[in-house]
């Protein structure tokens, strides 16, 4: 997504209609996708780099689902250390979305799952998402066509690995239905 762009707002009669933009300050990055693919860590990268899902690599009709994406995009920021019920959790910038995507199917039970996390990360706003994708494991296309229902759920579930900070807040485990 390019900087500067953002919501549209529509106005009711007598209101204006402006388009809202937003200045993202950090490089754009997609930790995972709604065809289940996740950002990796490769190990010919420093401890914290990150890795980015090619925007062309989500559309492609040979894609296979559930698959890792090892694309070098620099150094991740490492954002420093959470300690949850006695454990210390690694607060990077490659942890946390996948937890979020993880935590969203967890405090829904197993209804939604939010997805296709992209935006940036920077020290002064944290992280900086747009344009998710939601699956819904009660019907595909739910949410629009970029839900694909209880597959993208799994399909997600296939390539996440629960880090510690999904075990700290004690996220469930999928079971294979919802």
């Amino acid at each position: 997504m390019p900087a500067g762009a953002g919501p549209t707002l529509r106005g009711g009669e007598g209101v204006d209609s402006r388009r809202v933009a937003y200045r993202l300050e950090g490089k754009y990055t997609k930790w995972n996708n709604n065809n289940g693919q996740v950002a990796q860590h490769t190990s010919s990268h420093a401890r914290g780099a990150l890795c980015a899902i090619a925007e062309e690599e989500e559309e492609s009709e040979s894609e296979k689902p559930g698959t890792r994406s090892e694309l070098p995009v620099g150094c991740g920021l490492a954002t420093g250390s959470l300690v949850i019920s006695g454990t210390t959790c690694a607060m990077d910038t490659q942890v946390v979305p996948q937890c979020f995507s993880h935590f969203t199917w967890s405090v829904s039970d197993g209804k939604e799952l939010v997805c296709d996390i992209q935006g940036v990360w920077n020290r002064t706003d944290g992280f900086v998402l747009t344009d998710p994708a939601i699956h819904s494991a009660s019907s595909k296309g739910k949410n629009g066509h970029t839900d694909k229902g209880l597959g993208g759920i799994k399909a997600f579930f296939a390539t996440h690995e629960c880090s510690p900070l999904c075990k700290a807040l004690g996220l469930k485990q999928f079971n294979g239905q919802h």
